[in-house]
Order: C-alpha cells, then structure tokens, then sequence
C-alpha cells in the first residue's frame, strides 16, 4: 500500500507531536488492526486468562470477608496461595510480552517509513519484526527497577526516571547498539540545550503522557459506566455468588475488554512517545539537515 511519507525528523511542538501522531495512525489504522488480530491478540488471550483467574479469587474474597470480617486474615492466606503467586507472575510476565509485541509493531512501521519504503504492508512488517523482542523486555525491567528504586530513595528521582526512561525502549530499538546505560545516558542527552538540562523538553513529554493518562482514563470510565449500566459492579461481589460459572464469565468478558483496550491505548502511547524521541533527536542532531546534505552530494 503506498501512502504520503511521513517526516520523522522533524522539530515539533506540543500540539504538532499529538496532530502527527493521530495521523500517523490514521494512515495506518488498517495495518495496525491486522497486525493487532494476528500478533497481539493472543497475548490479550493469555492475559484475560491469567487476570481473570486473579479476579475471581480476589472477589471471593472479597464476599467471604464481607460475610466473616473476623476471618480475613485466615482467608488473604487461603486466596493468596502459591499458586495465585505463580499466576500473578505469569500475569506479569504476558504483559511484559503484549507490550514489547506493540511496540515492535509501531517501531517497524516508523522504521520502514525512516527507510522510505515505496509500500508498507503486513508483509513488509513481519520481516524481522520480532528481532529484539527480549532486548525490549530486559528494557523494560529495567525501566521499572529504577522508577522503583528511584522511589524506594525518594519520590522525586522515582518521578524523574518515570519520564525520562519512556523513551529508553526507543532509543534502545532505533540506537541498536546502546546498551542499557548508554541508552539511559541517551535519554538524558535528549533533554539537554548543549551542556544544560532542559525542563522547557522534558515537560513537553510529561504533559503528552498526561494528555494519555487522560485519554486512557476517560476510555476506563466510559468502560465502567457500561458495566454499571449492565448491572455488574465487582466490588459488589455479592451479586455473583449466586452463580459462579456465570460470575467466571463476566469477569473474563470484562476483563477481555479492558485488555483490548489496554492494548489499543499502548499503540497510541508508543506513537505519541515515537514521534516525540524523533522531535528531540532532531533538535539535537539536525538529522534532516544531514540528511539533505547527503542527498545534494550525491
């Protein structure tokens, strides 16, 4: 399918990072749904699977408590097994999966849009696509340690690292030969005016993660005013103890629900997050500058 190039190395303010970005999924929203079907959809499978049988206990629980408050201890112990421990590892490990699946997706696309490929199709985006995919996962425990560690210290350097290491899958899928620290030096540079720290950069994308937050937020909502308009509230689990099997299969639908949704909201942020590493990188490097100068020479 040949389409309009996008320019990726392109300075771009707050508003021009979020317009490109919803066009860039415009232009694509064909591919992405296919690829969704085909690459992600077993994985929100899996993760259906394993939240639904967390939530089950969880609101077993929760009514068990509901009728002997004098037992919830003896009861946490009984519902928090090992086994729920394997399943929330499991839980986890699924979800570390789906995420670098989608963002190996959104990376190729932009990939074979820097290479100016004359057609991106399905085709053109399975070769290699999932070549770096446990590069992303160690990137992303990564990301999550040192947010943690940064808030085990102190708040403040658990927020700083927050933001600044959303961009370290980037720099890491498109800078293949950084490693881990040399990406997190990367990221730090991305946010520098020659030798100063920019703050001016680096709330550009704390207010485009918040603008998300706000979008994934208003899609939860609109998801939990659908469950309260059917009836289903599951903190009032007292409603699904009269059917188990039926109670078993409206927290899988919902929950199939909300991990599509999930998903769904992950293309978009890695969009949001993709053209906005390709914005500072050209502020810094002038990419497209070199790059026309190389065109001319040749």
């Amino acid at each position: 399918m040949k389409t309009e190039k996008i320019s990726l190395y392109q300075t771009r303010d707050f508003g021009e990072v979020l317009n490109i970005s919803f066009a860039f999924i415009g232009k694509h929203y064909r591919l992405l749904g296919i690829a969704f079907l085909q690459w992600c959809l077993p994985f929100v499978l899996l993760n259906t699977l394993s939240n639904t049988l967390i939530l089950d206990n969880l609101y077993a629980w929760l009514n068990e408590i509901s009728y002997s408050p004098e037992r919830v201890f003896e009861i946490y112990t009984a519902v928090y097994s090992f086994k729920m421990f394997i399943f929330s590892l499991l839980a986890l490990f699924i979800n570390l999966l789906l995420v670098a699946v989608v963002m190996l997706i959104i990376f190729r696309i932009f990939q074979l849009e820097l290479d100016e490929c004359e057609e991106i199709s399905l085709k053109t985006i399975s070769d290699n696509l999932f070549k770096g995919l446990f590069k992303l996962i160690f990137t992303q425990i990564f990301f999550f340690f040192m947010i943690a560690l940064g808030l085990v210290l102190f708040i403040l350097p658990g927020l700083y690292w927050s933001f600044l290491l959303l961009l370290l899958p980037i720099v890491r899928y498109f800078e293949p030969e950084t490693t881990l620290w040399q990406g997190y030096q990367r990221c730090q540079a991305l946010y520098r005016n020659e030798s100063k720290f920019s703050w001016k950069k680096y709330f550009q994308t704390v207010g485009l993660v918040v603008i998300l937050s706000i979008i994934g937020f208003s899609a939860s909502a609109f998801l939990a005013t659908i469950y309260q308009t059917l009836g289903y509230n599951p903190l009032e689990s007292k409603n699904l103890t009269s059917n188990q099997s039926s109670a078993w299969w409206i927290i899988a639908i919902t929950t199939f629900i909300s991990q599509i949704a999930n998903t769904l909201m992950a293309f978009l942020t890695y969009t949001v997050l993709t053209f906005q590493y390709f914005n500072l990188v050209e502020q810094i490097d002038s990419k497209s500058v070199v790059k026309e100068i190389e065109q001319f020479g040749k």
